[in-house]
C-alpha cells in the first residue's frame, strides 16, 4: 500500500524534474552531478509506471 499523498508527490517530481530538463536543454546548461542525478533518478522511477521516450524529449526541447 503507498503513502497517503504518493501519487502528488510523484506528480510535483516529474514536472520540477521535467521543468529543470526543459530549461537545461534549452539553455544548454551543463549540469552539476548533484541536479543531474536528481533528474536521472525522478526519470528511472516515474519510467517504472509511465513510458518515457527521452529521445523524443531531447527532440521536443529542440524544436524550443
Amino acid at each position: 500500500m503507498r503513502p497517503r499523498g504518493y501519487e502528488d508527490q510523484l506528480v510535483s517530481a516529474v514536472q520540477a524534474s521535467t521543468v529543470m530538463l526543459a530549461e537545461a536543454l534549452t539553455l544548454r546548461h551543463k549540469w552539476n552531478p548533484e541536479v543531474y542525478n536528481h533528474v536521472n533518478n525522478t526519470f528511472a522511477m516515474v519510467s517504472k509506471v509511465v513510458p518515457i521516450d527521452m529521445d523524443d524529449i531531447g527532440a521536443q526541447m529542440e524544436n524550443l
